[in-house]
């Protein structure tokens, strides 16, 4: 995996920021792509972005809670590319509200996008991935080894993708198969798209919504770069940002300062949304 040319690369959740520009990033790599997600119209401008570049594009309008259609794209992946060398899941819904407002509706619904989804997607892509000795990229963030106020849906989605994925790299070992973990602080995933919207009338958004967080919010772009770095150094956690960084760190050498601190500067944003 020390070069991405020629490589293939399915991406999830690509309309949004951060997906948008690992499908870029990928592109300039010389990597081939199967960019998947909902947003159909935000797809096809990808798609006429990406016209200009010498790789192969190809668009796949789906749901990722739906099993018949991660069954359309498996075919599709077989049928126009034959093969799949890296799988990034970053397809991802967060919420804003505390779970005595939200209820277990919404916790059960980001569960579905933010877990669920990914573990169907890699059962269906799994058997190329091996054939390849591929890598899996799974989307992370803070909240995915640290509490997170009126999150706790998201929270728990993004510990269930650590338990799930870290597991699945011991088994796929033996394969040739490399699973990395990807947990940035905050990104301005949203910045220049429509995407930043709730998806549903239960309270839901895209990752990168945010009105408030701590720190500087980092661009979608220097988050790709660095997701691709690691991609190629086949690192198995990548904490991307200050705050990430930190938070990694007191959150295991003084974990009641930590949720002190992290209640304080995400309390307010809850609060006002």
């Amino acid at each position: 995996m020390q070069n991405l040319n020629s490589k293939t690369v399915l991406v999830t959740g690509a309309s949004g920021g951060l997906g948008r520009a690992l499908c870029l990033q990928l592109a300039k790599a010389g990597a081939h792509i199967i960019a998947f997600d909902k947003d159909e119209e935000a797809l096809r401008q990808l798609e006429k972005k990406m016209a200009s570049t010498s790789v192969s594009f190809a668009v796949f309008v789906g749901d990722i809670t739906k099993e018949d259609d991660i069954i359309a794209l498996k075919q599709i992946v077989q049928a126009k590319f034959g093969r799949l060398d890296i799988l990034i899941h970053n397809a991802g819904v967060t919420h804003f509200s505390q779970f005595c407002d939200s209820g277990a509706s919404v916790t059960r619904r980001v569960m579905d996008i933010n877990f669920i989804g990914a573990v169907v997607l890699t059962e269906y892509m799994l058997p190329f991935l091996k054939k390849s000795q591929g890598v899996i990229v799974a989307m992370s963030s803070v909240a995915g080894f640290a509490p997170l106020f009126a999150r706790t849906g998201y929270s728990a989605s993004k510990h269930a993708l650590h338990g799930f994925f870290e597991s699945l790299r011991g088994e796929l070992l033996s394969d040739g198969v490399h699973v990395m973990m990807v947990c940035p602080s905050f990104i301005d995933t949203q910045a220049g798209t429509n995407n930043g919207a709730k998806v549903s009338g239960q309270g839901l958004s895209r990752p990168g919504s945010a009105t408030e967080t701590a720190g500087t919010p980092m661009s979608s772009d220097f988050v790709a770069s660095k997701i691709l770095q690691g991609m190629m150094k086949r690192k198995p956690q990548l904490v991307i940002g200050k705050v990430a960084k930190l938070s990694w760190i007191i959150s295991r050498m003084a974990p009641g300062f930590y949720e002190k601190k992290m209640i304080q500067s995400t309390k307010q944003e809850g609060n006002q949304l």
